[in-house]
């Protein structure tokens, strides 16, 4: 029998919060940044590896626009290169570009005026409501936010956090 979450995640597709997406570009580099940068600290290499066969497993990813400018922010800025113009650019930023290029990676949008209508947007926030939303959709959830998986998972809606897909060994059979 194949397990809710993964089912959720081949049919529908994987929605991933920002801290993912940050583990899986610092990861698209060299996995061995991962715990060696402030965004992504507490996360291990395993999750990297996790994540990729998540990636090829499910239908698609899903990105809420909302995600983008968080892991804007948050995208390690500490390895550094400088191009032929003399001007600073992250290393990061190259993978976060192949990511998003990807025919899997598609995009969601809720409007903002829907999302701030909800009692729930009170709760969690803009990017948590945009992420509860898609989930209704019946996409599979995949974040290290404790009270939006709680959330979630208490709804009967198919979420994990990276470490209960490590401590699950969710993925040794795909």
């Amino acid at each position: 029998m194949v397990d809710p979450f993964l089912k959720a995640c081949h049919e529908y597709g994987l929605v991933i919060d920002a801290n993912m997406l940050n583990v899986f570009i610092v990861g698209m580099k060299n996995k061995d940044y991962i715990p060696n940068n402030p965004s992504t600290k507490n996360y291990c290499a395993e999750d990297f590896d996790n994540m990729y066969k998540l990636f090829d497993y499910c239908k698609q990813v899903i990105l809420s626009p909302y995600i983008l400018p968080e892991v804007s922010n948050t995208l390690p800025l500490d390895h550094k290169a400088k191009n032929n113009n003399d001007d600073q650019h992250s290393l990061f930023l190259e993978e976060a570009l192949i990511f998003l290029k990807m025919e899997k990676v598609k995009e969601e949008h809720e409007p903002y005026r829907e999302i701030i209508d909800k009692k729930i947007f009170y709760k969690f926030g803009i990017t948590d409501t945009a992420i509860i939303d898609l989930a209704k959709k019946g996409y599979a959830i995949l974040s290290n936010d404790g009270p939006l998986v709680g959330f979630l998972v208490n709804n009967n809606y198919q979420a994990k956090r990276p470490s209960g897909l490590r401590a699950q060994r969710l993925l040794a059979s795909v």
